[in-house]
């Protein structure tokens, strides 16, 4: 796309504000519905991490911070990964329902992004 073809659509969505708001709306409330689908999944993964805690507590990962507390667990990575998942998978699922697989259709990619 050049400037021209972008100033073009940009002027025809700024004379019909109506189409944004109306987009914004569909997508905001697609969102919720995927992350209330995904809500009961994400719980299960996130607390079936707690079957790890021995682990971490024998091998903890080096301390870090300015006032280390003995008890480094990934928190922060289990959440991060119980959530994108689930939402990805919802979302994913969600994209197939709405579209009927037909010749030429393909998914949208997979990929996270620490991976």
């Amino acid at each position: 796309m050049n400037r021209t073809e972008y100033l073009k659509i940009r002027d025809r969505l700024a004379a019909e504000p109506h189409k944004i708001l109306a987009m914004e709306q569909y997508y905001s409330e697609s969102l919720v519905q995927i992350v209330l689908n995904s809500a009961d999944l994400i719980y299960r993964d996130f607390h079936a991490a707690n079957q790890t805690i021995p682990f971490w507590k024998a091998y903890a990962p080096k301390q870090r911070g300015r006032r280390p507390t003995g008890m480094a667990s990934p928190w922060s990575e289990v959440g991060e990964k119980s959530i994108s998942s689930n939402l990805l998978n919802q979302t994913t699922a969600e994209w197939y329902t709405q579209r009927s697989l037909q010749v030429g259709t393909h998914a949208p990619s997979r990929a996270f992004g620490g991976e």
